[in-house]
């Protein structure tokens, strides 16, 4: 097993753990399909999530394949109590979770940075993006 393509299943597994009734049922069409990654330009509306790799990779620190990655999981809505209560629940199923990627393990997934900002939703109109960083650690388990 090889660490190619791990982006992409990172980035499954965690749209996969928010996948859950607590967190759908706040977002835009009720489904996971308002979890974004990298452009929200599908989602067709708001409240949603996106996801970004903010960076990482290898540990190369065990004969055995660990890494390491820091990823930003955030809500994007238009009022900031709703960014809040999506956020919430994304820490609910993020901070201290497990990923299933076939293969690895979660060792750790920690939320290590808060983040809190305004934009223009490019309609002339304020949308609020509340989130975090999460650090999370892998290892083969083969």
């Amino acid at each position: 097993m090889t660490a190619y393509g791990m982006v992409g299943k990172v980035r499954s597994a965690i749209k996969d753990a928010l996948n859950v009734t607590a967190v759908t049922d706040l977002l835009y069409n009720q489904s996971a399909d308002s979890i974004a990654w990298l452009d929200a330009s599908a989602v067709g509306g708001k409240p949603y999530i996106l996801i970004e790799l903010v960076g990482g990779g290898d540990e190369n620190a065990s004969p055995t394949r660990q890494r390491e990655v820091v990823y930003t999981v955030k809500a994007v809505a238009d009022t900031a109590d709703a960014a809040e209560q999506i956020d919430a629940q994304i820490d609910a199923q993020l901070h201290e979770g497990t990923l299933t990627i076939s293969g690895w393990q979660t060792v750790s997934m920690v939320r290590e940075n808060d983040l809190a900002d305004t934009q223009d939703d490019g309609g002339g109109g304020t949308e609020f993006v509340i989130g975090g960083q999460y650090r999370i650690r892998i290892g083969m388990t083969s």
